[in-house]
């Protein structure tokens, strides 16, 4: 079963690349260099409420829909 999930991502770069929200050591957010290390968002309303509370602090964001296989 596929699990959707979202991510957000610097505006200024492409699908796939660029650097995404996500922790540092600490757990306060930062930006982070892959998909793979960004936070997942459950539901597209929690990602745009994050996007709202950290995109000024961050530059802003893209909201990026991903899909996973489920395992």
């Amino acid at each position: 079963m596929a699990i959707t999930f979202y991510l957000l991502r610097a505006k200024d770069s492409a699908v796939g690349d660029g650097a995404y929200l996500g922790t540092d050591a600490d757990g306060k957010p930062s930006m982070v260099a892959s998909n793979v290390e960004a936070r997942r968002f459950p539901t597209l309303d929690a990602a745009e409420r994050a996007a709202t509370d950290h995109g000024a602090q961050f530059g802003g964001f893209e909201i990026e829909i991903r899909n996973s296989d489920g395992n």
